[in-house]
């Protein structure tokens, strides 16, 4: 999705991860869906969702809720889901965050924090 059809060193300095901010949650879940249903055509029996970048903290818990058959997530840093979102996550989810942020450790359930 980079300028005029091109990949993401086409675009200027900076600009690939401006742009990935205005990709749609939906978009991004298509992605990754298709990415994981790729790797088990080509046999991946289990699969996990690492990201760490601004936009991927976000996704990664959003990933989570969409994919049952989800091996596990790895969240660095990243605010969860919504309460009915998060009932619908099957796998573990490896949460990363700073112990004294108040900010971010707000927005934790109590399971989260040890």
């Amino acid at each position: 999705m980079g300028p005029n059809g091109g990949r993401s060193a086409d675009f200027p300095q900076g600009k690939a991860t401006e742009a990935v901010s205005h990709l749609s949650p939906d978009q991004v879940t298509a992605d990754l869906n298709a990415l994981a249903d790729y790797g088990k055509k080509l046999g991946q029996q289990r699969q996990t969702i690492c990201h760490w970048i601004l936009l991927g903290r976000r996704q990664s818990f959003r990933f989570a809720t969409n994919r049952p058959d989800l091996a596990a997530a790895f969240v660095f840093y990243g605010p969860p889901p919504d309460k009915e979102a998060m009932a619908r996550i099957k796998a573990p989810v490896y949460g990363f965050y700073a112990g004294d942020d108040a900010r971010i450790d707000a927005t934790l359930p109590k399971q989260f924090k040890t």
